[in-house]
């Protein structure tokens, strides 16, 4: 290779080298420019106008930490651990947030270099390489080579073509002839409009709305998890209750079937005893199947069989905590699960919206490539030398039926469609709290109105038997007040299930993620 050539290659590496580098930084700076923090931005602008703070509640901060906690129970504690790492439908959301962040990276295609190695062998007949018919011209095999030869040389490239002075010398020519080379091309393409980015950038979040998706879900997972568990708690405690009951009717119809033996009760009250007795005992088997319901619903949770036992040991339902703090309806919609997947995708939709109006402006490209390349003529000696090339692109849609006008105008609707999502998602949020909010306070005035029920109704039986014993009374005040204990205390273990519900209803509603994931940027 000659200096002069050497040295057109050196300026022209150096020059592409440098528009190369100022087209990545500008990729770069567009990156920085359409960040988070102005994406956020926007978003916000999306929003409704929410109220200061909610009708009831402690509007400070939200607390980070699990939201089970408060319960104080290890083994509900175990169990979530447990359904986070186990949970098939949790593990499929977070396997699709990993996914669509990988997607997201290969949209960097759209603003920086490609560096591919390409090689080849080619094999063709040596008659292929005439521009004629050598017998329709007269002219000898050898005088047809000569031009090729001549291009070679210049070329840089010298054949011994003494061999092909003369057919009629008895000279042989290789009835084939191989050519070969191997190349690096680099490919740039120039983001002058930022049409690449923006696309990466759209890719990003919607990477980071699966992540948001994956948190919603997990928020999902851990509420179900506690739901199942007191559903498992309280009806091991249904059986306990309707176990005393039976004890209780046992007890009493003895003590009816001796006063019958002498005298003081009637056949009329045994048989009436035998039948609350019966009455109770036909609660146990419902009671058990409904136990058993929840455990399997409980096994699923955690990722297990339904024929698997998921040991339970708590016998007794937990004391509801002091109500946690709610925060304000501005402070949801930035913690909110469901809210922040409505707002990343709004973000994307506008990225988009971007992408798709500067599509219609100029494409630039660069393109380098450079390599060896073989030669072989007589079938015994390979010559080689090398090549390169530099060349630049431009393309401008000038008519596509309408795709681009008809683009953008997809990607607008798809960016007003999102914001809607994003309002009714905040006001939904915030509807949700507040109806929290009203379920545990109202459940909680019936929670106590139940123990009252209760306490009264356990009181009231223990008279009755009292002065049953005593003979003072019949027996039909006891079969009512036995009547009355039992429903009495099972209300009130549902109520008991009922506040802790509108509890982890609240907590589901401010978006208490307790592990949330890694932010998808």
């Amino acid at each position: 290779m000659s200096l002069l050539r050497k040295c057109s290659v050196i300026l022209s590496t150096v020059a592409w080298s440098t528009v190369a580098l100022a087209s990545v930084l500008l990729a770069l700076a567009s990156v920085l420019l359409a960040g988070p923090a102005q994406a956020r931005d926007r978003a916000v602008e999306a929003l409704p106008d929410l109220s200061e703070r909610f009708s009831e509640g402690d509007d400070t901060a939200v607390r980070g930490s699990p939201w089970w906690a408060e319960l104080g129970s290890a083994e509900l504690d175990r169990l979530m651990v447990a359904a986070v790492a186990a949970n098939p439908d949790l593990q499929t959301t977070l396997s699709q947030a990993r996914q669509a962040h990988a997607l997201s990276m290969t949209a960097v295609t759209g603003f920086t270099p490609s560096v591919s190695l390409g090689a080849q062998l080619n094999v063709v007949p040596s008659e292929s390489l005439l521009f004629g018919n050598p017998a329709a011209t007269g002219n000898s095999f050898a005088d047809s080579l000569a031009p090729l030869y001549e291009a070679l040389a210049e070329m840089g490239i010298t054949v011994d073509t003494s061999s092909t002075e003369s057919q009629d010398s008895g000279a042989t020519f290789a009835d084939t002839v191989y050519t070969g080379s191997a190349n690096a091309t680099v490919s740039l393409p120039l983001d002058l409009w930022g049409v690449g980015v923006q696309g990466f950038v759209a890719g990003r979040w919607d990477a980071h709305a699966a992540a948001r998706a994956a948190d919603a879900l997990r928020l999902t997972v851990t509420t179900s998890v506690a739901r199942a568990w007191l559903d498992v708690v309280s009806g091991t405690a249904r059986i306990a209750v309707i176990g005393e009951q039976v004890q209780t009717a046992a007890a009493i119809l003895e003590l009816t079937e001796l006063r019958y033996e002498r005298g003081e009760a009637t056949a009329l009250d045994v048989l009436q005893q035998r039948q609350q007795l019966a009455t109770t005992r036909s609660l146990l088997p419902q009671s058990r199947a409904l136990l058993r319901i929840s455990q399997q619903q409980l096994a699923i949770l955690l990722g297990q069989s339904a024929s698997e036992s998921v040991e339970v040991l708590t016998a007794a339902m937990p004391v509801l905590p002091a109500q946690p703090p709610v925060g304000t309806p501005a402070d949801l919609v930035s913690r909110s699960p469901t809210v922040l997947v409505a707002a990343a995708q709004l973000t994307a939709a506008r990225h988009r919206e971007q992408a798709a109006w500067r599509a219609s402006l100029p494409a630039v490209a660069l393109q380098a490539s450079y390599g060896p390349q073989f030669f072989n003529f007589d079938g015994e000696s390979w010559d080689s030398d090398s090549f390169w090339s530099a060349g630049a692109s431009v393309s401008l849609p000038i008519f596509q039926s309408g795709a681009a006008v008809h683009g953008i105008r997809s990607t607008r609707s798809g960016a007003d469609a999102a914001g809607y999502s994003l309002q009714s998602a905040a006001l939904s949020a915030v509807q949700q709290v507040e109806a929290a909010l009203v379920l545990e306070a109202e459940r909680s005035l019936q929670q106590e109105q139940s123990r009252l029920v209760s306490e009264a109704a356990a009181a009231t039986l223990d008279a009755s038997l009292e002065q049953y014993r005593s003979g003072l009374i019949n027996h039909i005040p006891v079969i009512t007040a036995q009547q009355s204990s039992l429903s009495a205390e099972l209300s009130l273990l549902q109520a008991d299930r009922d506040l802790l519900d509108a509890r982890i209803q609240l907590h589901a509603a401010l978006g208490s993620v307790a592990t949330p994931s890694g932010d998808a940027r």
